[in-house]
């Protein structure tokens, strides 16, 4: 990835790794729970530019946990409530750290489809000095 600031005329090249683990345990015939956590690594590369180094300095772990809950609806929906708690840890950053609470619901096609079925995704993000809306569609495979 890469990042970029207008007002102080500064960018840089970052690249991250990461593991996710998800458990999930069935509750019943129409609801799973699932526990979800991350770890993540992320770094800035350092160009040098005829002898002129742009180093961004950022070093930080990501450290994501949440919980889901999918209800089916029917054969073919089903709503899955979602909260999320996204931590940083190394170099200073405007925001820390940030929660996400919403929900996603989806509608699944028949099985011949190209399209497996359609997912509509909406939430709030919080945190200390950040608020942020997100909405979006997504097509499955």
């Amino acid at each position: 990835g890469a990042t970029a600031s207008k007002d102080s005329l500064s960018g840089g090249l970052l690249y991250m790794v990461s593991a996710t683990s998800r458990f999930s345990q069935k509750l019943g015939n129409s609801t799973t729970v699932t526990l979800v956590n991350m770890f993540g690594k992320i770094e800035d590369y350092t160009l040098d530019v005829k002898g002129y180094d742009i180093e961004y300095g950022l070093k930080n772990n990501v450290f994501k946990n949440g919980l889901e809950v999918r209800q089916k609806l029917s054969e073919k929906t089903a709503l899955t409530i979602f909260g999320y708690d996204t931590r940083y840890t190394g170099s200073d950053l405007y925001v820390d750290f940030y929660d996400e609470v919403g929900f996603s619901f989806t509608k699944y096609f028949s099985k011949d489809s190209f399209f497996t079925g359609i997912d509509f995704t909406a939430s709030y993000t919080f945190g200390d000095n950040y608020k942020a809306y997100r909405a979006g569609f997504s097509l499955l495979f």
